[in-house]
C-alpha cells in the first residue's frame, strides 16, 4: 500500500542527512515490506540497525510519521496504519495481567503470613489499585497452555514469582517460555536477578544487605566467629550476594571470616540436601563448631534448615541459643513448623509484601511509558527479625 507522500513528504534519495535517510528507509519499507494496516513494526533497535541510523535520529522521524497517521504508537509498540487509518483491533485481554504463582492456589493471607506467596497476594492488590485485572495461573503445564493461547492476543503483561533457573529445571523452562512474549514487546516481570533473567524487568531482595544485618546483630551479641552455612546445588546470584555481604561485614566489624563448609569440601556427601539429614550436617559442622576455635554462630540458607542444624549441633555437644546461635533466613520458620526450641536467634524477612507491590508498580510504569527500554531492576531492602527474647548472650 503506497503511503500518501503529501502527508509526510518523501525525502530525496540523494539526501545524506541521517533523519532523511531514516524517513526514506521507513517509507520504502512500508510501501514494499508487506505491511498491512495494524501490523506491528520492528522494534526501534531493529529499525535503527536496518536503516543504519541512531535512535536519536530515528525517534523524531517516527514522531513525524505518527503525527501524519502513518504510524500509531500503542504503549511501547508501534503499528503501521497507512493512509486509511484502519484502527488497531483491541486485544480481548484488555487490562488483564497474567500472574503466575508457584502455589496450587492462593490461600488467605492469614494462612500464609510467612510464605513467599505473599508476593502473589500483594502483587494482585497492587495491580488492582492501578486498574488491572489479574489472571492467576498455577503449575508449569498450565502456564505453558496459557502462553500458547497468548500467541495472537497477548495480555497487558506477565508477572512471575521468584525464579532460580540455575538450580531448577522447571524454572529454566519457564524462562524459555516467557522469552517469546518479551521479544514481542509484552512486559514480563520476575522476582530474581540471575543472568538468565536479565532480559526481564525484575524485583529482588538485597541479600548482601540481609547478611550484613545478620552479622551486625550477631556481633552485637558478642559473636566473633560466624560460620556461613548456605547451600544450593548450583551457583546462583543470591549465593554470590550473600558471600559479598559476609566478606563486607567481617571486614567492617573486625570479625575473622570462616570458610563455608559447603564451598571448601572437595566432595559433598551424596545424600546431601539443603535440609539434612542430621548426621550429614553434623559431619559438615564438626570441624567448625567444635574445638578451641569453634564458631559461636551459624548462618543458614533459610529457616527450614533450623530443625536439622539444631539437632546436628546438639549431637556435637553445642546447645542452640546458649552455646551457639543459629541465624535463619526468609522468616518462614513458623510456616515450616520449627519448634520454639529451634527458633532462630535472628532471621531476615525479605519483605515479600514489598516485592509484590513493587512488581505491580514496575509493570504500571512500564505500560505507561515511564521507563527506558532497558530492563529495570528494583532492590527491596530486607528487615532483621528477632523472633524470641534475647538469651543474655
Amino acid at each position: 500500500m503506497a503511503v500518501e507522500q503529501r502527508a509526510v513528504g518523501r525525502p530525496s534519495a540523494r539526501s545524506g542527512a541521517p533523519a532523511n535517510k531514516a524517513m526514506k528507509w521507513l517509507l520504502d519499507a512500508f510501501d514494499g515490506g508487506g505491511y498491512a494496516p495494524g501490523d506491528r513494526l520492528p522494534s526501534e533497535r531493529e529499525m535503527c540497525e536496518l536503516a543504519q541510523v541512531s535512535r536519536t535520529m530515528l525517534r523524531p522521524v517516527l514522531a513525524q510519521l505518527e503525527a501524519a497517521g502513518v504510524v500509531s504508537l500503542v504503549g511501547r509498540k508501534r503499528f503501521y496504519l497507512g493512509e486509511d487509518r484502519v484502527p488497531r483491533l483491541e486485544s480481548p485481554w484488555g487490562q488483564t495481567v497474567v500472574l503466575y504463582t508457584f502455589s496450587p492456589a492462593l490461600r488467605p493471607e492469614t494462612d500464609a503470613e510467612y510464605l513467599p506467596n505473599l508476593i502473589d497476594t500483594h502483587a494482585m492488590a497492587g495491580l488492582r489499585e492501578h486498574g488491572y485485572d489479574a489472571l492467576f495461573v498455577s503449575g508449569l503445564e498450565r502456564l505453558q497452555e496459557t502462553l500458547a493461547t497468548l500467541e495472537s492476543t497477548p495480555p497487558a503483561g506477565v508477572v512471575c514469582g521468584e525464579l532460580t533457573p540455575a538450580v531448577d529445571e522447571k524454572h529454566r523452562t519457564i524462562v524459555d517460555d516467557l522469552q517469546p512474549l518479551r521479544a514481542r514487546g509484552v512486559p514480563v516481570l520476575v522476582v530474581g536477578n540471575e543472568p538468565e533473567l536479565r532480559d526481564f524487568d525484575r524485583v529482588t531482595s538485597d541479600q548482601c544487605n540481609g547478611v550484613f544485618k545478620l552479622m551486625s546483630w550477631l556481633a552485637s551479641k558478642g559473636c566473633r566467629r560466624v560460620l556461613p552455612f548456605w547451600y544450593v546445588p548450583a551457583p546462583t546470584d543470591w549465593i554470590q550476594m550473600r558471600d559479598s555481604g559476609y566478606r563486607l561485614a567481617a571486614s567492617e566489624l573486625g570479625l575473622d571470616p570462616l570458610p563455608n563448609p559447603f564451598q571448601v569440601l572437595d566432595e559433598l556427601p551424596p545424600d546431601l540436601t539443603d535440609r539434612g539429614p542430621v548426621d550429614v550436617y553434623a559431619r559438615l559442622l564438626k570441624p567448625f563448631v567444635t574445638g578451641p576455635d569453634a564458631a559461636d554462630a551459624v548462618m543458614l540458607t533459610e529457616d527450614r534448615q533450623l530443625t536439622t542444624a539444631a539437632a546436628a549441633c546438639r549431637q556435637l555437644g553445642r546447645r542452640p541459643g546458649e552455646d551457639i546461635l543459629l541465624a535463619g533466613y526468609d522468616n518462614t520458620w513458623r510456616a515450616f513448623h520449627v519448634s520454639d526450641a529451634d527458633a532462630p536467634a535472628a532471621t531476615i524477612d525479605k519483605d515479600y509484601r514489598a516485592e509484590g507491590r513493587e512488581l505491580a508498580n514496575l509493570l504500571h510504569e512500564r505500560l505507561t511509558g515511564q521507563l527506558p527500554e532497558t530492563p529495570q531492576i528494583r532492590w527491596i531492602p530486607p528487615q532483621l527479625v528477632v523472633p524470641r527474647k534475647e538469651n543474655g548472650r
